[in-house]
Order: structure tokens, then sequence, then C-alpha cells
């Protein structure tokens, strides 16, 4: 909490490492429970809302079920799978990137927890959506067809611009609406190729 005390990105940081140490084999009540009173005053003291803090500490202690090296969850998926445990989890949080940077996304753009006008909320939500698909699909490699390294750097481009929330910092819905005519593009590039191999020969 010293190290964060005038820095809310690095005081995020901080707790989501606690949180994410603090929740691993814990049940989701035990987890909200221990982390909502440790590490979500030192968060509100610095000006998050309380529902954003809340919920950030929320998600990063449920994460430790699929966070390596205890990752209960993903042992025992892999036990039923035959599979490495370990690679599992590796697996699993790498499927479930959205979880872990939506949190962040959270205390700048409260939209997302459906806190502001219905105009706000319905812009947040729909950037978001977009970002975390593109950014899957950048993660994946597939978009309709398989994505080259370009077109997967691209996405992942055009996802981070989406995910940036609007009121962060003096230019930001700008980078949004950039991002957001990028995406628009590659997703139109990705459609038209597509249709084109469905053509018969």
């Amino acid at each position: 909490m010293k190290l964060g005390e005038n820095s809310v990105p690095l005081l995020l940081i901080a707790v989501a490492v606690i949180c994410t140490i603090l929740g691993m084999g814990l049940p989701t009540t035990g987890v909200y429970l221990l982390v909502a009173l440790l590490a979500a005053p030192p968060l509100m003291k610095l000006g998050v809302p309380p529902m954003a803090a809340h919920m950030f500490v929320f998600f990063y202690g449920c994460l430790s079920m699929i966070t390596p090296p205890v990752a209960m969850a993903a042992y025992a998926a892999a036990h039923i799978a035959q599979a490495p445990p370990m690679k599992v989890g590796w697996r699993a949080c790498q499927l479930g990137w959205p979880a872990f940077a939506l949190p962040f996304i959270f205390v700048w753009s409260p939209a997302l927890l459906l806190i502001g006008t219905p105009i706000e909320i319905a812009i947040g939500v729909a950037s978001a959506t977009v970002g975390v698909w593109l950014g899957s699909a950048a993660i994946s490699g597939y978009l309709f067809r398989e994505l080259g390294a370009l077109q997967r750097g691209l996405f992942a481009v055009a996802a981070v611009m989406l995910l940036l929330p609007g009121h962060s910092f003096p230019g930001a819905a700008w980078i949004d609406l950039a991002g957001a005519a990028l995406a628009a593009m590659l997703i139109a590039i990705e459609w038209r190729a597509r249709r084109v191999r469905a053509l018969p020969a």
C-alpha cells in the first residue's frame, strides 16, 4: 500500500497481486470477505468508486482459481482431461485474459458497471465488447479464418484502443474512435476475404 499510495495504477497492480495470492485455495465467499476488508479501502482512499474497488478485488480474488501455481479449477480440469496441470493453468490464463484486463477498466470506466447515463453505458459496453472480441481473435489467431502475424498484431492494437477508457486522460476518446475505425476496417477485410475464399472456383 505504501508503494502505490500516490499512484492509482501502481496501487491497482499491487492490489491485483495481493488479491491473487490471498485468494489461492479459498472459496468465492471467503475470497471476497478477505480481500474486500484488506484491499478495497486503500483503493477507495485514492478516489476509486466503491463499486469499482469491490469488483476489482473480487475479480482478482477469484482469478486465483485459474492462475498457476495453485489454479484449483485448472488442476481439476487437467485431471479430467488427463493433461499436464501447469499447461492447463497457463492456457486458462491465456483464454481468460479479459478477466485480468476488465477490472482495471472498471476503475476508469464505471459505465461497465452500469454507472452513468444510458448513452455512456451503451458506448462503454459496446466498446469493451468489441475490444474483448478483437483481443481474443488476436490471441487465438482466428476470426472468420486463420490470421497471420500482421493481422494478429493489428487486431491487438485495435483491441487496446477500444478497451482504453474514454475518460482516462484527455484525448482518450479520440483514440477510442480511431480504434473503432480500425476495427471496422479489419473486420470488413477479413469478412470479404472469407467470402472470396468460399466462392466456387
